[in-house]
């Protein structure tokens, strides 16, 4: 609570200060009348800029742009990009219900069933006149199921044209003896004798061949070996004319097709003929690890390894091969010459002089010649030069 006597004491001096400032000498001034216009005149200018003034209208590219930076628009966007990039993967690929069913693709594999081939014929009626002879009663052959599926059937004349061979080959000693000879049925426990049926003749294709009542088993088991020696003989005498037919062959060979070591080359030489290196393999090297290897013409720039140079490589392996003599450490000839660089070091040297192709493995320190004839090696220059500007 306030004192009261503190309260009285405050309204005492401020009496005294309202007496005191009445007899100052400016109690009567007043504020000019410009200065309080110039105070109403910003306190109004301060209320009018506190006011909201109407935004105008944005203008129509404005509003599209907002539009377009609406969600709405975002998300429609998506959706189209979405299905653009699945259409873009289908196009390639068909969906599978647009395929059509699988038993109409595999409809053409029916003609499968085609008659068998003549050899096949052949041997089938080989096999039959066998089976007749060597069995004590005759067994049904069973009709082929595939010709009598057959809704067409051939004409006759063809038919006819067709089973003259096969009763031909039936009747022939030769197929008849190698036939028996490698299909002849085991021995085996004796199984109860069948009753004879009639057999079905197909209408489609006549019998293999004609068999008439069968021989005796006595007589159908001499015929058999008699047979079987007769080929063996034959067998026998073929094979000891046939060095005989040989020689003759291999005498008449070009000369040009067998490689000959030449008579009057050194000892050393002829060693290292039969064991010369290929141009080969040093070319499959080089291709398994073509960035590191390059080649220089003698006082040229190094030129990365190219499709060109192999190329004549391969010439110079096809030329070349079998023909290699070891030189040892023997300076050759100069010529036109091809050097190959590993990772900027010399490791191989291909000359090709007036009268040989010169093969420097610095790598290994051996140096090999092989001889050629002087258009082989005018070709070979010339494809160089022109693999190598």
């Amino acid at each position: 609570m306030s004192d009261p006597a503190g309260t009285e004491h405050d309204i005492e001096r401020d009496r005294h200060l309202r007496q005191a400032l009445r007899h100052a000498p400016d109690a009567d001034a007043a504020a000019p009348a410009a200065l309080r216009d110039l105070i109403l005149r910003e306190a109004q200018a301060k209320a009018r800029e506190g006011r909201r003034v109407a935004a105008a209208a944005p203008s129509w590219p404005r509003r599209l742009w907002q539009w377009i930076g609406s969600p709405r628009f975002a998300g429609a966007l998506a959706g189209v990009v979405v299905i653009g990039f699945a259409g873009l993967l289908w196009r390639e690929r068909p969906p599978e219900e647009a395929l059509p069913p699988r038993a109409a693709v595999q409809a053409p594999a029916a003609p499968a069933a085609e008659p068998a081939s003549p050899a096949s014929e052949k041997k089938k009626g080989a096999e039959a006149s066998i089976a007749g002879a060597a069995a004590p009663a005759p067994a049904p052959a069973p009709a082929p199921s595939v010709r009598t599926e057959k809704p067409k059937q051939p004409p006759a004349a063809p038919r006819q044209a067709q089973d003259a061979p096969r009763r031909d080959t039936a009747t022939d000693p030769r197929i008849v003896a190698e036939e028996s000879t490698l299909q002849m049925p085991r021995p085996t426990a004796p199984a109860p004798t069948p009753t004879p049926t009639p057999t079905p003749t197909p209408t489609p294709a006549p019998a293999p061949a004609p068999v008439a009542a069968p021989p005796p088993p006595a007589a159908a088991a001499g015929t058999l070996s008699e047979r079987s020696r007769n080929e063996s003989r034959e067998r026998s005498d073929g094979t000891a004319d046939r060095p005989a037919r040989v020689a003759p062959a291999k005498a008449a060979a070009p000369a040009s097709l067998a490689v000959v070591p030449d008579a009057a080359a050194p000892a050393g030489l002829q060693a290292g003929f039969a064991g010369g290196p290929a141009i080969a393999q040093l070319r499959q090297q080089i291709t398994s690890d073509a960035t590191h290897w390059y080649w220089q013409r003698p006082g040229g720039p190094q030129h990365p390894f190219d499709n060109a140079v192999s190329q004549w490589l391969g010439r110079l392996d096809a030329a070349s091969r079998g023909r290699w003599q070891s030189l040892g450490n023997v300076r050759p000839a100069p010529g036109t010459e091809l050097q190959l660089l590993r990772d900027g070091e010399v490791t191989q040297r291909l000359q090709v002089t007036d009268d040989a192709l010169v093969w420097e493995r610095r790598d290994v320190g051996e140096t090999w010649r092989a001889p050629l004839d002087a258009a082989t090696l005018a070709a070979l220059r010339q494809a160089l030069e022109q693999a190598t500007p």
